[in-house]
């Protein structure tokens, strides 16, 4: 956190605001010994003031310029007193904390002297001395209201009265002085560098006009070593820095014991060694820095606020050594001089407010060190009061700003409360609205930000949070001097965001890029200190990732040397930072313990992770992640020496982590999804089902997709508890829970992402026709949440305006998060609509099998299931011959066996038919006995749902298909494949509409960049146009990009594609068909095509290899591919392939299902609606599997998903 004195020049207010005769400032410093002093002191100056003003009012405040010479002199001579008497009350008011009253004052004086200071000259006050009271009320005025107006005006009036004196005049040293704080202050608003150069010419001109004698001496050249360290903040050169010690050294010489300067020379010197310990990490100068700083405190009080300001510098400086050196008494003591010098200071005022700010800081550190809750949230308590008491222009209100948004996003991190991240983001784009490009304080700034995205990556997972924090960081890197001490902790962010990226997207660059940072953090922070440790564990982390790749023994050795290390030097007292420690420590002797099996480092790694949680706090929130990882080491042990005393510890450890209600909805459903799992090695039954019950129903929490802006953090999500639903129904049917409990569980659980899409695009005519005003608000709602956040790639912007408009539009997301939840729950309150995008209860479910029965099958390690569901009835059905181990084997096999050159093709094919016959008699012919399907009259549609590894089965032909067999399901139904019932309501949406107006997109890629031409692809359109002419109309696109693609598509009912399509099984988003743009590979993928919202599109037929493959291990039940993207589109059919395809008979087909969809033909004749589509492509597959019945790798790839 930033602290005034330690990473700024800022010191304190200006000084040299104090007329040359005036005698206030003693005055005061005589009344203030006592309020009963002041009081009577005041007293006298407002009867000084009232006696002025009757006098204005017997010669006219304000003379016409009629009015007589003798009048004029008089009136200039009164505001003169009144002036100088309104700064004498204003400083006396502002001692008692009455600013109220000062600044009507003022508002008074400035009126009067507007108008007085342009008079002629007279006898009675010289023009300088108008001049000078003037600038001293408009100075005051700025200081409580920071309008630059005054400044400028203030400026004006000093250059003026420097016109008009010698060089040697007595007051010329006054004058140049107070030009140099306007000018100074000046700077720190416009951050314009000839305001800087201005200030320190004229201090320089004020030291030539002085012998080395003067009076003022040491109080001038005190100001030059500020300002001198004003330009130190704009180059960070450190000849400036050296420069201004100088200067302050030079003016502690000259300056005389009584000097009223002298105490503030001797804390700017304590303020500069502290800014020299900061920046260049030279532990000897903060010493010095306390050294001066006592010195300054020991002074005898002169004014209350000066000795403030002291005792604040010397808070500071303890500060800083408690944070090298971890002394609690250091920050102990500093907390208590912070509460002593606010106690000095009037309320709201400059002063006071940056001490409570450092006051804030201090508290938080205390935090760190301890760990204690209520420091935290009197640091927030204090920030938040720091930044109320700043101004909209006050130039700290962006330090402030800062400062609050770390606190924030530190309670953030430790009670993980949405709100402190919500606000934090808010804090997060004022920061950056404020803060130039120029400003020296941005590379610090840019660090925190950074810091900021990492921790909200943390929390959320969004890679657009981990890409943000390594921009930022490279950013701050380029912005920070190359000999900044904070550069070190640049590095060690960007190692922990490229550990983070290893972890989430793998690669080898990334590791070694964390390695790289990790070293560069540990060798440039030199003693023990809590940097370091942060660095080490880094570095450690780092290490471990390589070892677990590259298996160098010499990796994870180093990794261990340095944590030990580090738990050697770091103080016994220190608990958060060696709780740190020896959960890494735990880390490293786990993964010894992997690689070699030696028992000693698996003890060694528990021993660690018990000396960790024993440090956390019962109700900490990552408490809960500690004890799933001790669960995890204790599970290794497990593994090698069984014992049912370290099952019951596993259990215990994940319970608890269950049953910690502040920690993260996802690793509250890790830790609970593993107790599950050994609740059902030990066949627990009763226990899994009420911990399922409870993961069940936190889930919409803990996999909130709305506020995700990215699919594959939603992927990454949901592949931690990929058998959650599926176990939990199969308990529930095993502890005689009825079918459609089941079914509204694996409803609840499966398909989450897709499920989020079609409630923000399924129909609302109900809604529409009974209640329009919620109907529009909540479709407003749901457009702008089914709009994709993304990262703003607009070359025109800096990197900090794309994280303003990023970080708006995610504030507005979250906002219609929460408005739309709102609408959702008064929508429920209405009659009739009680169960509003809620999943369906039983009556609505079986209305859905009104075109066929709809078939779930679940296969787990407790039992295999089918789930029918009949518009008469819901039942399952036990499946004894469906074993899990088998079903496991089985399912990979369908994409192994596809592959292979052609001298293995009739053996695969072989294979292939095994797989079929296993699956119709394990699965399919029992629910085909259940149905009573028969041979005779129209074939009856089905649909089938695959759970877990089942999503890739290919029910639609299982079975035997030798001449003359029907025992398959080609012969007993028309299948169709559905990733939930949801998905199949959306389907069906829209009516199917085959006129004349239909038209068809073609889309054609005959040669693609870098992958086998398809010259097939040309012929198979030609023949697909020549099959519809006269029964529906076609464009032709050749080689097209996906924006052209997908700026077609609104104008076309259908779209057919012949093109080479990609399955990408580790982001299944990303899977993708292959176009072409400017002679470039262009990719059409998952994501892009289901970010498309059509309204009149129906038909997508996807002739290219396995656009329905269902490759993804880690999300089966999401059944993200290329397929399920156009159905989310608004395709109600999409026609695919499970595997790679023939192309020939890709051709045969595609040409034959569009005969049999737009022609009269006996067998489709009889189907109409949406049942057309799915018999068109049935006899299309079925005329090709009657030819070629012995190669089910040709035939078998094709299926047709939706209504």
């Amino acid at each position: 956190m930033a602290h005034s004195g330690t990473l700024s020049s800022n010191t304190g207010p200006a000084q040299g605001d104090i007329s040359p005769e005036d005698g206030a400032s003693k005055s005061i410093t005589s009344a203030i010994a006592s309020p009963t002093k002041l009081e009577d002191y005041i007293a006298k100056l407002s009867r000084e003031i009232e006696a002025i003003e009757e006098e204005f009012l017997k010669v006219s405040s304000y003379p016409d310029e009629d009015d007589s010479d003798s009048n004029l002199r008089k009136s200039i001579v009164l505001a003169h007193r009144h002036g100088r008497t309104v700064v004498d009350r204003f400083k006396a008011f502002e001692e008692a904390g009455d600013l109220e009253k000062a600044t009507s004052d003022l508002e008074k004086a400035i009126e009067r002297f507007s108008y007085v200071q342009s008079r002629p000259l007279c006898d009675g006050v010289p023009r300088q001395d108008l001049l000078w009271v003037l600038c001293n009320l408009l100075l005051r005025r700025y200081s409580q209201f920071h309008s630059l107006s005054d400044l400028d005006f203030a400026i004006q009036c000093m250059e003026e009265s420097r016109g008009t004196i010698g060089p040697h005049s007595p007051n010329s040293p006054h004058v140049f002085r107070m030009l140099n704080s306007l000018y100074r202050r000046r700077f720190e608003r416009s951050q314009a560098m000839q305001d800087l150069e201005k200030a320190e010419e004229v201090i320089e001109s004020a030291l030539e006009a002085t012998n080395a004698n003067h009076r003022m001496r040491a109080s001038l050249l005190h100001m030059l070593s500020t300002t001198i360290l004003k330009r130190y903040d704009q180059t960070q050169n450190k000849a400036d820095l050296d420069l201004s010690i100088e200067r302050e050294k030079e003016a502690i010489s000259v300056a005389l014991p009584q000097d009223p300067a002298r105490e503030d020379i001797l804390r700017s010197m304590a303020a500069i060694y502290l800014i020299r310990a900061d920046h260049l990490g030279q532990a000897d100068d903060i010493e010095q820095a306390i050294s001066w700083a006592e010195q300054a405190v020991g002074l005898p009080v002169v004014n209350n606020q000066v000795k403030a300001e002291s005792i604040h510098i010397l808070s500071t400086a303890l500060l800083a050594r408690f944070e090298r050196k971890w002394d609690i008494d250091d920050v102990n003591r500093a907390i208590n001089l912070a509460q002593e010098a606010i106690s000095l200071i009037p309320t709201y005022t400059w002063n006071q407010t940056n001490i409570f700010n450092t006051l804030g800081g201090l508290y938080l550190s205390r935090h760190r060190h301890t760990g204690n809750s209520q420091d935290l949230d009197k640091a927030i308590e204090i920030g938040e009061g720091a930044l109320s008491r700043s101004s909209e222009e006050d130039p700290s209100r962006a330090l402030y700003l800062t400062n609050i948004t770390q606190l924030l996003f530190q309670r953030s991190t430790r009670y993980h409360n949405p709100e402190d991240l919500k606000e934090g983001t808010r804090r997060i784009i004022e920061i950056l609205v404020v803060t130039p490009l120029d400003d020296p304080q941005r590379p610090r700034r840019c660090y925190i930000l950074a810091a900021f995205y990492k921790m909200r990556y943390d929390n959320s997972g969004n890679l657009i949070d981990l890409n943000k924090a390594i921009e930022l960081s490279e950013e701050a890197l380029q912005l920070f001097p190359p000999t900044h001490i904070s550069r070190f902790q640049v590095y060690n962010l960007l190692a922990k965001v490229y550990t983070l990226r290893y972890h989430r997207l793998e690669g080898v660059e990334n590791i070694e890029l964390s390695i790289e940072w990790a070293r560069k953090t540990y060798s440039a922070i030199g003693s023990p200190r809590a940097d370091r440790s942060a660095a080490s564990m880094t570095l450690a982390r780092s290490l471990m990732n390589r070892f677990k790749q590259k298996k160098k023994k010499d990796d994870i050795l180093e990794a261990r040397d340095v944590i030990e290390r580090e738990l050697c030097d770091t103080p016994p007292d220190f608990e958060p930072r060696k709780q740190s420690l020896h959960t890494v420590m735990a880390e490293v002797y786990r993964n010894l313990y992997d690689a070699y099996n030696d028992p000693a480092d698996i003890e060694q790694s528990i021993k660690s992770m018990r000396v960790s949680l024993a440090a956390r706090p019962m109700d900490a929130p990552d408490r809960a992640v500690g004890l799933y990882n001790r669960a995890i080491i204790v599970m290794c042990r497990y593994r090698n020496n069984p014992s049912s005393s370290d099952l019951h510890f596993i259990l215990h450890d994940l319970y608890e982590a269950w049953n910690t209600p502040l920690a993260r909805g996802m690793t509250r459903v890790t830790a609970a999804t593993f107790a599950s799992r050994l609740l059902i090695t030990w066949r627990r039954w009763q226990e899994v089902y009420g911990l399922l019950d409870m993961v069940v129903r936190l889930l919409p929490v803990a996999l909130d997709s709305r506020r995700s802006s990215i699919r594959e953090d939603e992927e990454h999500k949901l592949a931690v508890i990929k058998e959650l639903a599926p176990n939990f129904a199969s308990v529930a049917f095993l502890l005689g829970e009825d079918a459609s409990y089941g079914l509204r569980i694996l409803e609840l659980g499966r398909g989450v992402i897709i499920g989020s899409i079609i409630d923000r695009r399924s129909d609302l005519s109900v809604l529409l026709s009974k209640h329009p005003p919620l109907y529009a608000e909540y479709h407003r709602l749901r457009t702008v949440l089914d709009a994709p956040i993304s990262e703003v790639n607009d070359s025109t912007l800096t990197n900090s305006e794309a994280t303003v408009r990023y970080e708006k539009d995610r504030v507005g997301r979250e906002n219609a998060v929460a408005s739309f939840e709102l609408t959702q729950a008064s929508i429920r309150e209405i009659p009739g609509f009680e169960g509003f995008q809620l999943p369906p209860r039983s009556e609505e479910l079986m209305k859905m099998a009104c075109d066929g029965p709809i078939i779930m099958i679940n296969s787990t390690t407790i039992r295999s299931d089918a789930i029918i569901v009949t518009t008469a009835y819901i039942r399952s059905l036990q499946l004894p011959k469906l074993e899990y181990a088998v079903v496991e084997e089985r399912m990979a096999q369908p994409i192994q066996t596809v592959k292979g050159g052609p001298s293995t093709y009739n053996k695969r094919n072989e294979k292939m038919e095994e797989l079929l016959l296993w699956l119709w008699e394990s699965a399919v012919k029992p629910v085909m006995d259940i149905l009573g399907f028969t041979l005779r009259g129209p074939l009856p549609r089905i649909w089938w749902i695959g759970i877990g590894p089942l999503a890739v089965a290919p029910f639609h032909a299982a079975g035997s298909h030798s001449p003359g067999s029907t025992q398959n399901t080609m012969s007993y139904a028309i299948s169709s494949y559905i990733p939930t019932i949801k998905a199949l309501s959306f389907a069906r949406e829209r009516s199917l509409k085959l006129k004349s107006g239909f038209r068809l997109l073609l889309v054609s890629m005959p040669t693609t960049p870098g992958h086998n031409q398809l010259p097939s692809a040309e012929t198979e359109v030609t023949k697909i146009m020549d099959s519809i002419k006269g029964k529906a109309n076609s464009t032709h696109l050749v080689q097209p990009g996906a924006s052209q693609v997908l700026d077609s598509l609104p104008s076309f009912n259908a779209v057919h594609f012949s093109c080479h399509g990609i399955s990408d099984a580790k982001n299944p988003s990303n899977s993708h068909l292959l176009l072409c743009k400017d002679e470039v590979v262009d990719r059409l993928s998952v994501e892009g095509i289901t970010n498309t919202n059509l309204k009149n599109s129906q038909i997508a037929y996807l002739s290219a290899c396995s656009t329905a493959e269902n490759a993804s291990d880690s999300i089966p039940d999401e059944s993200i591919y290329i397929a399920s993207g156009f159905q989310l589109a608004g395709f109600s059919h999409v026609l695919a392939t499970k595997w790679e395809s023939n192309d020939a008979a890709c051709q045969k087909v595609a040409v034959d299902f569009y005969k049999n969809l737009l022609r009269k033909s006996v067998t489709c004749g009889k189907y109409e609606g949406h049942g057309r589509v799915a018999a068109a492509f049935h006899y299309a597959v079925d005329k090709l599997r009657r030819k070629h019945w012995e190669q089910p790798i040709k035939w078998a790839t094709y299926i047709h998903t939706g209504a």
